[in-house]
This record gives structure tokens, sequence and C-alpha cells, in this order.
């Protein structure tokens, strides 16, 4: 599939820089923010816990997924078997990942510390996860696409899934592993569970409408413009209406609530991610060096190896670490120091794995191209 960086808006033949902006920024939020989960204090308030909390939520798997969607109306291949076979390598490499991030240290070594530590071999393969529900998101478009549903049926679809998946979120669940994380791939059933299908199908969903009508417009600087100043309305409108019934910050970007999202609060982080995407169009006619803008690209094309590279290193050096009874200094100077460190270390094997197979077989994609998440 055609990677976001090769794209090109069809009526100004200009590369989608934008997206690839807020694709790389996405996976760099991803980062911080697990590192904050892993060794980050949630107990003490403080400005950048506040902000690596804020970017690593809804400027985070929100916007990823949206640019995933958009993804959809931009590639080359959109056939419904092409959409199938995506489908199902990305759910394969997402139990691949389980398997080599989670289960096998986990039964070499020890378990993890902390909340993490209801992890087992078992129930950490089985986890449901963004390659997961990327899978899911897929399948789901393959049979839109052989079905041939309409634009009006697929939102339709899609508000369905998202009030459905606000009812039953946390419902008629067993609580026994790995059931749970099998019925995590479709409504939020806790720790092992994480962007499930119904509540989350939303993003891609929208990003596949919001790039039909950003490829159609004739003018991206007023359209950018449209979006954001919709996009902050219809934030203003949300977040005043939750305060007013006393809806707060953990109520839409907490663990359980944003996992396990309702129409509602979908609808505040959808605003906050478009607004942000419109934010980051107009930053493009500043940020214009052209090491900056080679970075951006790099980490956008690199987000697959990146995604897997980052959790490996982070999930493996904790476990080592509380086998070893090494505890780090939960502040805010080492989730920094971690998250930085393991982004320089990941983007390093991304570039090397990717000049590895273009050396390999020059000429060709390398299969991480053929089984990306974009």
């Amino acid at each position: 599939m055609q990677t976001i960086p090769a794209l090109q808006s069809q009526r100004e033949g200009k590369r989608c820089f934008e997206l690839d902006f807020a694709k790389a920024l996405a996976v760099v939020f991803m980062i911080f923010v697990h590192a904050r989960m892993l060794w980050g204090n949630h107990g003490v308030p403080s400005a950048i816990g506040f902000a690596i909390d804020f970017a690593g939520t809804p400027l985070c798997a929100p916007v990823f997924m949206i640019c995933m969607g958009a993804g959809w109306i931009f590639t080359r291949h959109t056939a419904p078997g092409d959409f199938f076979r995506r489908g199902l390598a990305l759910l394969a490499l997402g139990y691949l990942l389980n398997l080599a991030r989670l289960t096998i240290p986990l039964a070499l070594i020890g378990g993890f510390p902390g909340g993490f530590s209801v992890l087992t071999p078992v129930n950490s393969f089985f986890a449901a996860d963004i390659l997961q529900f990327a899978g899911l998101a897929f399948l789901f478009m393959a049979l839109v696409k052989k079905m041939h549903v309409s634009d009006a049926a697929l939102l339709g679809i899609t508000i369905l899934s998202s009030t459905l998946g606000g009812v039953l979120n946390g419902r008629l669940l067993t609580g026994v592993e790995p059931l749970a994380s099998l019925q995590g791939l479709f409504v939020y059933a806790g720790l092992t569970t994480a962007f499930p299908f119904f509540s989350w199908i939303v993003y891609p969903v929208a990003g596949y409408f919001f790039a039909k009508h950003l490829t159609a417009c004739e003018n991206r600087t007023r359209f950018y413009g449209a979006v954001g100043g919709w996009a902050l309305l219809a934030g203003l409108a949300v977040f005043l209406t939750g305060k007013h019934y006393g809806l707060t910050f953990a109520s839409y970007f907490g663990e359980n609530t944003y996992y396990g999202q309702t129409p509602f609060s979908t609808l505040g982080v959808l605003s906050v991610a478009f607004f942000w995407m419109a934010l980051l169009y107009f930053a493009t006619f500043v940020l214009q060096r052209e090491m900056f803008r080679k970075t951006i690209l790099r980490w956008s094309r690199n987000v697959l190896p990146i995604y897997l590279c980052q959790w490996i290193v982070m999930d493996w050096g904790a476990i080592v670490l509380h086998r070893l009874e090494i505890s780090l200094p939960p502040t805010d100077a080492t989730t920094i120091s971690i998250a930085a460190g393991v982004l320089i270390v990941s983007d390093l094997i991304g570039c090397g794995y990717r000049a590895a197979m273009l050396r390999l077989k020059p000429g060709t994609s390398p299969i991480i191209d053929r089984i990306d998440i974009q």
C-alpha cells in the first residue's frame, strides 16, 4: 500500500506533508506516554506530566487512526482483497508483537512491577492493542468495499457501532482471561484491552471521509481553515456541555474512559484531533527547514518499525529492571530521558532495517511496507 509520504494532493500536486507531520508527532507522543505509563509518577501532578498525558491521548492514537483512514483513499491498492490481506497480516503481527514484547520476557525473566503485575505469559499474548484494531479496521473496510456500501450507509454503521460500544464497554464480560482479551477486540474489557473496534472504528472512518473531501477541495488552506473552525466549535460545545454535567479531563482521557469511549466523548476527542491537524497544516508554512522535513518524513515512513521497536525495548527493559530490583526515580526527567532514548534507538533500528532490505532486494519495497498500518 502506498504510504502517506508518497501521496500527492490530486488538486494541487503537492505532498500532504501535514498528514506526515501529524502521524510522525503521534508516534513521538506515543513513546512519551508509554514511558510515562511505565516509569512516571501519576500520583504527583505536574505540568509536564499533564502535557504528556494530553499529547498521548487525543493527539496520539486518534490522530494516527484518522491518518490511517485517510490512507484508504490515497492507496493505489483499493481492491477488497488488498484490504483483507492487509487486515490479516496486521492481526498476525499484533499477536507476534505480544509474543516478542510480553509473553517471552514474562516467561523467561519474570513479571511486571506495579499495576502490570497481573500480566502473565498467557493473557499478555491475547492482549488487544492498536495492531489488532488496525487489522480489524482493514477487514471491515474490505467488507465495505466488497459489499459496495454507500457513504451514507457507512456513516450510519459507524454511528451505530460507536453507540453499541458506549453501551457494551465494560459490560457482559466474563472476567476470565484470555476470553476477556478476545472480547476486548470489540468492547473495552480492562487491562488487556486497548482500542476496541466498536468504539474506535469512528476514527479511521472519519479519516476516510476527511481524505475524500481533502482530495476534492480546490483550496487546501480554505479547507483546513473550515476544518479547524468547525472542530473548535464542536469541541467548545462538547466540553462546555460536559463541564455543565460535571465531566472532567479524566471523563474523556482517563484510562477506562479513553479506551471505552461513548459517542459523546468520541465527539470531543474528534474535535481536538481535527483542530490539531488543522493547526499542523498551518504550521507547515513556517516549518520549512530541510532537516526538519526529512526527519518528519522518515518518522512517518518508519512508523511501524518504530512502533514495534519501542514496545520491545520498553517492555523488556521494565521486566529486566524489575527482576534485578532496580528502581528508577518516577520523575518527569526519567520519563523524558527514557522516551528520548527509545525514540532514537527505534528510529535507528527502523532506518537500519529499511536500508538492509533495500540492499538485499534493490528496487523492491521492504516487506514491512506491504503489511504496514498506513
